[in-house]
């Protein structure tokens, strides 16, 4: 292995070790390593839940299923875009309160952010 090559796969173990090391700041049902490249199938809701249907297959780290969402209330979600990919994703908590933003790009490479703020959820992998 070249000396840039070493260094490289040096500093990348030092960011997923910070990584790891702030896993505590996430709740247990968080999706710690990412999402990204999922491919979100369907968003889904009515008065008493909103429902995501993923395929993870690609997804470069975790695998999710479904993620499902009460005592929500919808900030942003893109009318236009048909087929969508979970790109990345923040999660916020205030006063028992979260607020998910994940950042999605589509098909004709369009991106936009869909917005969830809720209160309660059930991740459900495979």
């Amino acid at each position: 292995m070249s000396k840039k090559n070493k260094h490289v796969s040096a500093n990348l173990y030092k960011r997923y070790e910070k990584l790891l090391n702030n896993d505590n700041k996430y709740p247990d049902w968080y999706w710690k390593r990412g999402l990204h490249d999922a491919e979100i199938l369907s968003i889904d809701y009515d008065y008493a839940k909103l429902v995501l249907t993923l395929n993870s297959n690609n997804a470069i780290y975790e695998r999710v299923n479904k993620i499902i969402f009460r005592e929500y209330k919808i900030m942003h979600i893109p009318e236009d875009m048909k087929k969508i990919w979970w790109m990345c994703d923040k999660l916020d908590n205030q006063e028992e309160t979260y607020t998910l933003k994940i950042n999605v790009v589509d098909d004709n490479n369009n991106d936009d952010t869909i917005v969830i703020q809720f209160q309660k959820i059930e991740v459900i992998r495979p």
